[in-house]
């Protein structure tokens, strides 16, 4: 009589040298796409910012067609002239063409947003040319394609959504002008070459400086870093309506140039000409 075998149901189950092999398997999957993950979502941030400065600048462009092509000069006063006020403030009066206190900071900058004795104050991650506050007009700008009218910063607070920005704090802060280099006024009372307290330039030191090697910043505490805020970069907004994210190095930064083909002058600190073919664009408005 044959007897009838009964299969085994024994359940098999991962060895230990297996389990390993996955856990290392899925380490090597998160080393590798972690990374791009992350690029991912700076990508996303920057593009936001450049959003951002795009509709900025695109308000500074319409309050100059309304003042007969005037930049806006900030909280400067004719009657009791600064210099250091020249471009200092300009956020409040560009905000009615954007409505928008938000759009002023970038997704990037740590910056928040402080309220107390009912005004609030917005971060503005953006800093204004100095230079293009000076300038006369729109229509006397060399070359607009190659004039920087804003850069990205970090520190700053202001009333934006008031024209005269009136802050509250006992030490006034307004949004920031500067010409990347030997200018940034944002205090109250500043005066000019100005280091502006907690407002620090977020674009990496241009022009190729650098912060403890030569060629050096005249001032380091003006820059938050040697490297930009995106990708060793940052975004700029030029004046012929566009914005671009630029490498720092290919910005020139500084005063006036003395003419428009003129290189960067470090000696004298001064930008190069917006015809300098060195540097894709300047800071000067020559």
């Amino acid at each position: 009589m044959q007897t009838k075998r009964i299969p085994s149901h024994r359940q098999s189950a991962f060895t230990l040298i297996e389990l390993l092999v996955v856990i290392a398997i899925i380490a090597i999957l998160a080393a590798i796409l972690f990374p791009v993950f992350s690029q991912a979502r700076e990508k996303a941030r920057q593009t936001s910012c450049l959003s951002n400065s795009k509709q900025i600048g695109t308000a500074l462009l319409m309050y100059a067609e309304d003042y007969d092509e005037q930049f806006p000069s900030g909280r400067f006063n004719p009657f009791a002239p600064n210099p250091a006020d020249y471009g200092k403030g300009w956020a409040g009066q560009v905000y009615a063409y954007t409505k928008n206190a938000q759009i002023f900071k970038c997704p990037d900058d740590s910056t928040s947003q402080v309220s107390g004795n009912g005004i609030t104050l917005y971060p503005v991650s953006y800093i204004y040319n100095y230079n293009v506050a000076t300038h006369s007009a729109l229509a006397g700008l060399n070359a607009p394609a190659n004039t920087v009218v804003l850069a990205e910063g970090t520190g700053d607070l202001a009333n934006v959504i008031v024209s005269g920005e009136q802050p509250s704090s006992p030490t006034p802060l307004y949004s920031a002008a500067g010409d990347g280099l030997y200018i940034l006024t944002a205090i109250e009372g500043t005066a000019t070459p100005a280091v502006a307290g907690p407002v620090q330039y977020d674009t990496g030191t241009m022009g190729g400086y650098h912060l403890a090697t030569a060629p050096q910043v005249p001032y380091p505490s003006l820059f938050k870093s040697e490297k930009g805020r995106h990708s060793e970069g940052a975004i700029f907004f030029l004046a012929d309506g566009h914005a671009k994210f630029f490498r720092s190095q290919a910005v020139s930064p500084g005063g006036n140039a003395g003419d428009s083909s003129a290189p960067q002058d470090r000696d004298n600190g001064l930008a190069a000409g917006t015809e300098d073919s060195a540097h894709p664009v300047t800071f000067s408005t020559n």
